[in-house]
């Protein structure tokens, strides 16, 4: 019985992926942190570096320090599955075993972009015990916040990034292909006859429900888009609506009208977010619409787990003082000084007075793709906060007592936050859904290729973004969710410069936007 209770509950996680919560957006201090802090938050100016080699190291220290002085919240962040559900440790290991076209070595890098770890096993998911010992893996938060880089031909970890390479959506329905396959049986399997059909049955059956909702909805135009594609970026809150809310009130009322309110009207693609320095943030989500710091952290949970009874609490709550001071990544390749002085001040002139202080902009004046910050619909948004403030499990804490505005604020209107850039060159691609590949493609709209690959782990150091030409999976900016207007005009955004007949001042901009 037990078995067969853990079977059931890992359906949620196999169709549930990161609810990205944990990539917030804040300029205030946090109160009462236990994490300790570091220094490499404090940027120096440009004209303050004796050279780059020098302020990186000191950076670069500083970083390697925080994560050593805060080694159980790391470790909790790298380890800890971030809920009691997940997939029986018994069937994942035969995996690439039965399955290695599917679960193989090269599948799982070349299909779903993780990485196989000694095992054979993707490195990207963790082993956790339910309270009767059974094993399972789950994510864990560094699942979907860590990214990877690659220098002098070998690919480095960036703690805290969003994931460049994981193919959320691939992965759900890689699971779906994968319970459908004449393999998948009691024969191959060290499960039970019984719990193999059940397990079979539940992927089936809400992998077709997300089709059936979001594909005959905001993906209507390219449902296939809803099994994958693109790394580094999912359907967070669309998934979540319909596989927490759509679902259950289908089933109980039987009619797809009375289920309507609850849906999405377009695609709501949106990439991974980072995860450093919430502590100066005051809004998380790309629309800014969670301004409770638990509440964010325990969010990112449900939206594996799919339940708040399966939530970890304990273990949002240990990591939500520790993004709070955790520094951005130092940039790891050279820095030109001269250039990044001039670029200093075109920061100031042309992007410091929205990113420094969390602009809200609305649609109508960013211009970006729509999607994600139409998502949640009020009837959503109300279901939404139920399972939030339900997944905050100590009256005593702050957060468990926020208002229905600070666990998921109802914006009239609705657009996306500015964030702040520190640790910027390890958030490509751009904008909320990374329909841009580089820092460059950003500054000069007229440049944005409509067609271009995401997924590499090379990096184009003179546009500042990862290698978008080769090495990755090829994105179209005309699929839905994913058009990559917005964020043009030069009198608003870029501070009255046309970088396209500027490229000294672009080249110089870009140097500087290397050192956040």
């Amino acid at each position: 019985m037990a078995e067969l209770t853990l079977i059931r509950k890992a359906t949620l996680h196999v169709v549930m992926a990161c609810f990205v919560v944990m990539a917030a957006a804040s300029c205030k201090a946090i109160d009462g942190s236990s994490a300790k802090s570091s220094d490499a938050n404090e940027l120096s100016t440009v004209a303050a570096w004796d050279t780059w080699s020098k302020e990186q190291q000191r950076r670069q220290d500083a970083f390697s320090r925080y994560l050593e002085e805060n080694r159980a919240q790391y470790q909790a962040f790298q380890m800890a599955p971030v809920g009691s559900s997940g997939i029986p440790a018994a069937l994942f290991r035969e995996l690439p075993k039965v399955f290695p076209d599917l679960w193989g070595p090269a599948a799982l890098r070349d299909k779903l972009g993780m990485h196989p770890g000694p095992d054979g096993l993707p490195r990207e998911l963790r082993l956790g015990h339910t309270s009767t010992g059974e094993e399972y893996f789950s994510f864990s938060c560094a699942t979907c916040h860590t990214g990877v880089v690659r220098i002098a031909g070998i690919e480095t970890d960036i703690p805290g990034a969003p994931s460049n390479t994981l193919d959320l959506h691939g992965y759900r329905h890689q699971w779906y292909l994968t319970v459908n396959d004449p393999r998948f049986s009691a024969a191959n399997l060290p499960v039970a006859a019984p719990l193999v059909e059940a397990f079979k049955n539940s992927v089936v059956a809400t992998e077709e429900s997300v089709h059936h909702w979001l594909g005959s909805g905001g993906y209507r135009l390219d449902p296939r888009l809803l099994e994958g594609g693109v790394p580094g970026a999912q359907d967070a809150f669309g998934l979540t609506v319909v596989n927490m809310l759509v679902r259950p009130a289908a089933a109980a009322a039987g009619s797809a009208s009375d289920v309507s309110s609850l849906l999405p009207a377009k695609a709501s693609l949106a990439d991974i977010m980072s995860v450093w320095q919430q502590g100066r943030r005051h809004l998380s989500q790309w629309d800014g619409s969670i301004s409770a710091r638990l509440i964010r952290n325990l969010g990112a949970e449900l939206g594996v787990m799919g339940d708040p009874q399966f939530v970890d609490f304990a273990n949002a709550r240990l990591l939500t003082p520790f993004v709070a001071a955790w520094p951005a990544p130092v940039y790891p390749f050279a820095v030109d000084r001269a250039k990044a002085s001039a670029g200093e001040v075109l920061f100031t002139q042309s992007c410091r007075g929205c990113h420094d202080h969390e602009a809200l902009l609305p649609l109508g004046s960013i211009g970006t793709d729509p999607g994600r910050a139409l998502v949640v619909t009020p009837a959503a948004r109300t279901g939404l906060i139920k399972a939030l403030k339900a997944s905050c499990l100590d009256p005593a804490e702050p957060d468990c007592q926020a208002t229905d505005d600070e666990v998921l604020a109802s914006r009239p209107a609705p657009g996306y936050v500015a964030l702040p850039l520190a640790g910027i060159w390890a958030r490509a691609p751009y904008l909320h859904n990374g329909s841009v590949p580089t820092l460059s493609h950003l500054l000069v709209p007229a440049s944005r290729p409509a067609v271009f690959q995401r997924g590499s782990s090379d990096y184009d150091q003179d546009k500042v973004g990862f290698v978008w030409t080769t090495g990755g999976k090829e994105i179209s900016t005309h699929r839905p969710g994913l058009a990559n207007s917005g964020h043009a005009d030069p009198n608003v955004f870029f501070g009255g410069h046309d970088f396209a007949n500027e490229p000294v001042q672009l080249a110089a901009l870009l140097e500087y936007l290397k050192t956040l």
